[in-house]
């Protein structure tokens, strides 16, 4: 297991997620990482920048991060990456 991943279980676990610390993640190499990252945003989805969300829900990002992205759109209430 990932330092990363390692630390985002903490974070949750302390009740200290935030979106600064967290939404970085989403682009980590690391797919467990991008997970657990977006396992933790997905109550506060409606915080996130729906702009940088579609800009990672793009076809040339990695699929883990476009997952990810769309799954926090759609916790968001954002229909997807168009709209």
């Amino acid at each position: 297991m990932s330092k990363s991943l390692h630390t985002v279980a903490g974070l949750r676990a302390l009740g200290a997620v935030t979106r600064e610390r967290l939404t970085p993640l989403l682009d980590d190499p690391s797919s467990g990482v991008v997970r657990a990252a977006t396992r933790a945003l997905r109550p506060d989805a409606a915080g996130c920048s729906p702009e940088r969300l579609r800009d990672r829900a793009a076809a040339d990002r990695p699929r883990p991060v476009r997952v990810a992205a769309r799954r926090l759109l759609r916790a968001a209430g954002h229909r997807g990456p168009t709209g």
